[in-house]
């Protein structure tokens, strides 16, 4: 009879698809800016440390869409709105932004207004191509 394996053995033993890690770095990535996103808005910074991480000068980051514009455009990043209850199924909560990469949509999660969106998407374009590498 065969060798049985615990399901943590076969966990172990199984190769991980190129998505499964991606969507891991992502999803990393994601935890990473919420929860600086989140520590900086309690303590009323949020735009100083957008920009911050931004590496530029304080600004309305999180109101001024012609801003965001420009630092889209500037960066490359194409950015894809998701309106609440228009976009995709189960987004009620609020806007999202997303961008593609290769043949994927990365999103950010659901925010309060579209400028929140577009701003964490832009910090989420700019960690992926770094910190995900490219994410490939």
């Amino acid at each position: 009879m065969g060798e049985s394996l615990s399901l943590a053995d076969y966990r172990k033993k199984r190769v991980r698809s190129d998505v499964e890690i991606m969507r891991d770095r992502f999803m990393s990535i994601v935890r990473g800016i919420n929860t600086d996103w989140q520590r900086a808005e309690r303590r009323g910074r949020l735009d100083e440390w957008i920009a911050e991480e931004l590496d530029d000068e304080v600004d309305d980051y999180t109101t001024d869409l012609n801003l965001l514009n420009q630092i889209e455009t500037g960066i490359g990043v194409r950015t894809m709105i998701f309106h609440p209850y228009a976009a995709y199924a189960g987004n009620t909560t609020g806007f999202a932004a997303g961008f593609r990469y290769q043949d994927e949509v990365f999103a950010t999660p659901a925010m309060r207004t579209e400028a929140e969106a577009r701003a964490f998407n832009i910090l989420l374009y700019l960690r992926m191509m770094t910190d995900g590498k490219g994410i490939s």
